[in-house]
């Protein structure tokens, strides 16, 4: 059995007034033929579906923090001046990981 991760679902709902129709038709889900042919299961759930666990999440989560077991990805632009650009980004979807725009240096360590 695999599972995929599909998320920002309902953002691109929520931008669908703005999207061209030829936009609009990409965020449509493709191969569902493949996929009954397959005899697949797509199925949803909602975050908020579990609220009550969340405690057990950050606990879980801050545990593997600590450990050293995650890694979080960074994009950075450097300049505020490039802030329009990583908002274009994240809206197509061009970003990896985080994305941050760096508007002073590092403070020193």
């Amino acid at each position: 059995m695999r599972r995929s991760p599909i998320s920002a679902s309902a953002r691109a709902w929520d931008l669908r007034p703005c999207l061209t129709d030829r936009e609009r038709r990409a965020l449509g889900v493709r191969n569902l033929g493949e996929l009954i042919g397959k005899r697949a299961r797509l199925q949803g759930f909602v975050v908020f579906d579990y609220a009550n666990r969340y405690p057990e999440a950050h606990h879980w989560l801050a545990t593997q923090n600590k450990a050293g077991r995650l890694h979080q990805r960074m994009h950075v632009l450097e300049d505020l001046g490039r802030a329009p650009e990583g908002l274009g980004m994240l809206f197509r979807g061009e970003n990896l990981g985080k994305l941050a725009v760096q508007v002073s240096a590092p403070a020193a360590s």
